[in-house]
């Protein structure tokens, strides 16, 4: 197994422009605190340069302020292609619905005003924070949870010592579907392998299961390591039951297509399966996401080197060392 290079999560950054200095102290340490990296400024024109500079994670503005104002700070990175999805809480003591209006116009995501609690400000951050996180992974296809979160959910796990299956799951003979029915219809088989995924979270709700999508026809399927192959065997099932149907019917019938290959050869490539790579903490520690992934992706070149076995086929990694 080849050596994984150690990395640390790259903290969370919060930028906090208000020109109240008291007020920007006491936010910076109940921030840090909660392990973000705190920026701060204190006029408009600060922010707008820090915000292009650091490009926080998210932002807290002030409308009244020295230099730009909050809004004009808003506007700004709205029409900046780096800024123009950064959750931005303005955070102000105007309180008219006529101000909460103008900043939500300019692109605000939240507007809060002074006095406030303190840990209602903190939950609103972080709330906005996690759901930006995850629209910005997720695959625009299946909404599924993108690789970045895949990372994340694997590390929690293993952080927890819990013992886990990595299940790397793809579509054989996708290209050759895709080149010859066109992607529209890939599309349609990409989506019903994700359906069958969230059949199979449903069917095995004791399992603890998270779905992601890496991208393309590959997908990740964490679960419980006890059960991993039932787990398996009822995806594998679920989708040869469908996979003839996404033919039209003289294919189904001969069980095959003919199409090109990379290289440009045209060669029979038999009706779309899929193959299912489990790799486990059950017989070695792992101590990142990265070797599981690497565990499993050797598991499927093993597997799809047969891609002409006509059924989809899964496996599981027992190696000790």
């Amino acid at each position: 197994m080849k050596k994984i290079k150690e990395f640390s999560d790259k903290r969370k950054k919060i930028l906090i422009a208000d020109d109240d200095t008291p007020m920007s102290q006491m936010l910076k340490r109940a921030f840090s605190m909660d392990s973000w990296d705190v920026i701060l400024a204190n006029n408009g024109d600060t922010a707008l340069k820090m915000a292009l500079k650091h490009q926080p994670d998210i932002i807290i503005l002030d409308i009244n302020m020295p230099g730009k104002s909050g809004n004009e700070v808003l506007k700004k990175l709205r029409e900046t292609s780096k800024m123009g999805t950064t959750p931005i809480i303005m955070l102000t003591g105007l309180n008219e619905p006529a101000d909460k209006i103008k900043s939500f116009n300019k692109g605000a995501d939240e507007y809060i005003t002074k006095p406030f609690v303190l840990d209602e400000l903190k939950m609103r951050v972080n709330a906005i924070y996690n759901r930006n996180k995850k629209a910005i992974s997720s695959n625009p296809l299946t909404k599924l949870p993108g690789a970045p979160s895949i990372g994340e959910e694997t590390m929690e796990r293993l952080s927890k010592n819990q013992k886990i299956s990595y299940m790397y799951i793809d579509i054989d003979n996708f290209k050759a579907y895709n080149d010859t029915y066109g992607h529209i219809n890939g599309d349609e088989a990409i989506k019903t392998l994700a359906q069958i995924l969230e059949m199979a979270k449903q069917k095995f709700p004791l399992d603890d299961i998270f779905i992601g999508h890496i991208g393309g026809d590959d997908f990740t399927l964490l679960a419980k390591a006890n059960n991993a192959e039932e787990i398996a065997s009822y995806i594998a099932d679920e989708f040869d039951k469908k996979a003839p149907h996404f033919y039209k019917k003289e294919d189904r019938n001969a069980g095959f297509i003919h199409a090109r290959t990379r290289k440009g050869d045209k060669k029979r490539f038999s009706i779309i399966t899929i193959s299912i790579a489990i790799a486990t903490n059950e017989y070695i520690k792992f101590h990142h996401h990265a070797q599981l992934a690497d565990t499993a992706s050797e598991l499927k070149k093993y597997l799809k080197s047969n891609r002409n076995r006509g059924k989809s086929s899964f496996m599981k990694d027992r190696r000790k060392k």
